[in-house]
Formats: structure tokens, sequence, C-alpha cells
């Protein structure tokens, strides 16, 4: 129990500083992208997190498309687990915006991580939080990333 938290918040606070630091631009596209498209977001988490696992089964169950399912799964369980990041981003935005709106990008994330986290460990409202915070986060990730992509085609970058 309170071990697999503390590893847990342990991986996801050094994987959170880590985006904070080396991927501020996309960072923040995600947390903003959250903050003005919210409902948005939840919506297409929780379309891709019930779209992609049939998909996979599909491809899992024809036998030339077993490796493009294994990728697509693996992809979409890194993008499930990093989409809390940037949700828990969020919620220490949220909140320091109130407190201290000066704050820094890093220190949002580690007061929204220590939120989440009391608020995870709380019986049936951490069954409610969790699976809401990471539906929020897929979804936002997933807006930012297709408006990402938008972007630099129309540079020409890829």
């Amino acid at each position: 129990g309170a071990f697999f938290h503390t590893r847990r918040a342990g991986a996801t606070l050094i994987l959170g500083l880590l985006s904070v630091r080396f991927l501020p631009r996309f960072h923040q596209s995600v947390v903003t992208t959250l903050s003005a498209r919210p409902w948005a977001s939840l919506g297409i988490g929780f379309i891709a997190a019930v779209v992609l696992p049939v998909v996979c089964g599909l491809l899992l169950a024809t036998v030339l498309a077993i490796p493009i399912a294994l990728i697509l799964l693996t992809a979409f369980f890194i993008v499930l687990y990093w989409a809390r990041i940037y949700a828990i981003g969020r919620i220490g935005e949220f909140i320091l915006a109130r407190l201290r709106p000066a704050s820094s990008r890093a220190s949002a994330f580690v007061l929204g991580l220590f939120v989440y986290y009391l608020l995870a460990i709380i019986p049936f409202i951490g069954w409610l939080v969790v699976p809401l915070v990471t539906l929020f986060g897929l979804g936002a990730e997933l807006i930012a990333r297709k408006q990402f992509y938008v972007t630099a085609k129309t540079q020409g970058l890829i």
C-alpha cells in the first residue's frame, strides 16, 4: 500500500520535473489546453481510453498486425501514465494562481502532486480522482499533440 504510493509518487515527481524542465513549451501547452478546454479534454480522454484498447484488441486478433498492436499498446500505456503529469500540473497551477500568482511551473507541479496523492489515498474519493485526472490529462495531451502536429506540418517541419 504505502510503499506502492510512495514509489509511484516519486516516479511521477521525477517525470513531472523532467517534463517541466526539458519540455517546457509542450508541457505548458497541455496544461493550458486543460485549462482552456477541460470538458473537451475529458471527453477526448474518455473516448481514447475506450477506443484505443479495442483497436489494439482487434489488431492483436489479426496475426500480421500483432507487432503494430504491441507498439500501439506500449505507446498508449506510456501516454496514459504521462497524462497524469499534465493534469497534476494544472491542479497545482490552479491552486497557486490564487495563493502566489508568480509561482514557477515546478512548484505548481510539486503542489499539484501533493494534492493529487492526498486525494488518491482517500477511499472512494481516490477511486474517482485517479481515473478522472488521467482522463482529463489524456484528452488534453492528445489535443495538444494534434495542435503540435498541425503546426509542425504547416511550418514544413514534418
